[in-house]
């Protein structure tokens, strides 16, 4: 007997993205972060500035990931830093004496 299953774009993605993960969960990750601040967005070249030249960054972002839409919850750099060695929202802890309260 067999069964036909159809399956909406997203949940086929989803199971691609499953069966990648039990295929790589024996593969260790290069994960390289690159963290700045004090400059816009647009910024580097790889992110669309025609005057900034930023060749090496520009080569590390066609071969991997890029993030289009990321935001910062903090408008203070040392929260904002922060609350990625935590993994906690920038104003759960206390950062330089930087508290909601």
């Amino acid at each position: 007997m067999t069964i036909g299953l159809q399956f909406d774009p997203i949940s086929k993605d989803i199971i691609r993205l499953v069966r990648q993960a039990f295929t790589m969960r024996n593969q260790q990750s290069n994960i390289l972060f690159i963290c700045s601040d004090q400059h816009q967005t647009m910024a580097p070249g790889c992110y669309g500035h025609s005057e900034v030249h930023t060749p090496n960054i520009d080569c590390i972002a066609a071969a991997g990931v890029r993030f289009n839409r990321t935001y910062c919850q903090s408008p203070v750099c040392v929260p904002a830093r922060g609350f990625i060695g935590v993994s906690s929202r920038a104003w759960c802890e206390d950062f330089a004496g930087c508290s909601a309260g």
